[in-house]
C-alpha cells in the first residue's frame, strides 16, 4: 500500500491544506483520482477529474504510475484571461 500526501491548491482548500489517501502500490494517475474520490465525496468527481496531479517536478498523465509514498499536489482548472 502506499501513502500518498495530496497538497491542495485553489478549490480544493475546502478539503485541508493536506489530503492523505492509501492507494494500492504501482498506482496509475487514474487509479490515485478514483481513490482521491472515495475519500472527499462522489459530488466533487467533476472537479477531480478537470484537476490535474503533479509531484515536485512535473505534471503527471494519467498514465503516470506513483511507485512508492509521495507527496502530491492536486491542482484545479483555471479559468481567466
Amino acid at each position: 500500500m502506499n501513502t500518498l500526501t495530496i497538497k491542495c491548491f485553489g478549490a480544493f482548500r475546502q478539503f485541508g491544506d493536506i489530503i492523505t489517501i492509501d492507494t494500492p502500490n504501482n498506482s496509475s494517475v487514474s487509479q490515485v483520482r478514483e481513490a482521491l474520490v472515495r475519500h472527499i465525496g462522489l459530488e466533487h468527481k467533476p472537479l477531480v477529474e478537470d484537476a490535474v496531479l503533479a509531484n515536485d517536478s512535473e505534471i503527471l498523465t494519467e498514465a503516470a504510475i506513483i511507485e512508492s509514498s509521495t507527496k502530491l499536489s492536486i491542482l484545479p482548472p483555471v479559468c481567466g484571461g
